[in-house]
């Protein structure tokens, strides 16, 4: 693959050779750092052909690619770097009609949708793919950022986001997962993993305050099971019991209390990872794919989405890496 520089017309500029190191993050995040790029060169590199703001890299039949926004010379290197085609869908809000509560798409094949979720916000550069999908969808949404939307929409049929630079547009288009968990990955499978997980600041109990005050105030109790299960269902108490407070006091009614409750109990959970090394595994895993993992080491065994893949290109060649479940 070749990393092309180009100019805000998508004017080809150069085909990028002499850099240090060029690094990529294409993620199910929706934060900035979630979906974002760096290159490195030096700066004799960077005068011949200036990389400057509104510029682009990228390459070509794959969605590694995005805009330069950022320029700092330290030292004898210059880093440009910005947002990926995936970090602008999320710089984008959708909000609903006029009138409206919610922008609806109901029963809509899925490539339709996402062009009337898209509409004009991203200007000529990108394109929704006119192929039918196969799937239909449904989805409502209130100022909600763009890529967070197609994410959940698709997400629920069983369906990923698919984004590909053809050389001259980025081409937007919903395509089904792959579910890999009845391919066991392991080191027995020649599949060198690094796997973690972090039960320190993990909570399987989480007591809930809401309106209310003292003996009047609304509480609601709920566990976590070793399953991921949320119950009210009461737990034994114990050194395995890890309680925290979820001091909410404006929750307009018991069944909010309980939502919120529950969001911040899954969001407590352990944090169980796989990191796989692309090089030594010939499986080109997209987001939203599942994979299934075993650390014959720790024995780790889990079943996770791919929700990060990091691309790095340097003197020692090209390598990704992927991430699941975090």
């Amino acid at each position: 693959m070749e990393l092309i520089h180009a100019k805000a017309n998508i004017e080809e500029i150069q085909s990028l050779t002499e850099f240090d190191q060029y690094e990529a993050v294409s993620g199910l995040g929706f934060k900035y750092a979630d979906n974002d790029f760096e290159l490195q060169v030096e700066e004799a590199v960077w005068e011949k052909y200036p990389m400057i703001k509104g510029h682009y890299l990228y390459e070509i039949g794959t969605e590694w690619g995005g805009m330069v926004e950022d320029v700092n010379h330290v030292g004898t290197t210059v880093k440009v770097g910005g947002p990926t085609w995936r970090g602008m869908l999320a710089r984008k809000i959708i909000s609903p009609p006029a009138g409206q509560a919610y922008k609806a798409i109901t029963a809509m094949e899925a490539n339709q949708a996402i062009a009337a979720l898209v509409g004009s916000s991203l200007g000529p550069l990108f394109a929704i793919s006119t192929a039918d999908s196969g799937m239909t969808v449904s989805g409502s949404f209130r100022y909600t950022n763009l890529l967070a939307a197609i994410h959940s929409m698709l997400q629920q049929y069983g369906a990923r986001l698919e984004i590909i630079f053809d050389g001259t547009q980025v081409v937007l288009s919903a395509v089904s997962s792959v579910d890999y968990t009845d391919t066991e990955l392991s080191q027995e499978y020649e599949a060198p993993l690094e796997s973690s997980v972090a039960y320190g600041e993990a909570y399987n109990h989480v007591i809930a305050l809401g309106r209310g005050e003292l003996a009047e105030r609304e509480v609601v109790e709920l566990w976590r099971l070793d399953d991921g299960t949320i119950t009210t269902t009461i737990q034994p108490a114990g050194s395995n019991d890890k309680q925290f407070v979820l001091d909410y006091p404006n929750a307009e009614s018991l069944e909010e209390l309980t939502s919120s409750a529950t969001d911040k109990l899954i969001e407590s959970s352990p944090v169980e990872s796989i990191g796989i090394n692309l090089d030594e595994i010939e499986i080109d895993f997209k987001l939203g794919d599942v994979v299934g993992g075993r650390d014959k080491v720790t024995g780790l065994t889990i079943s996770k989405p791919i929700t990060q893949k990091i691309l790095k290109i340097d003197k020692n060649g090209r390598k990704i890496n992927y991430k699941a479940g975090e």
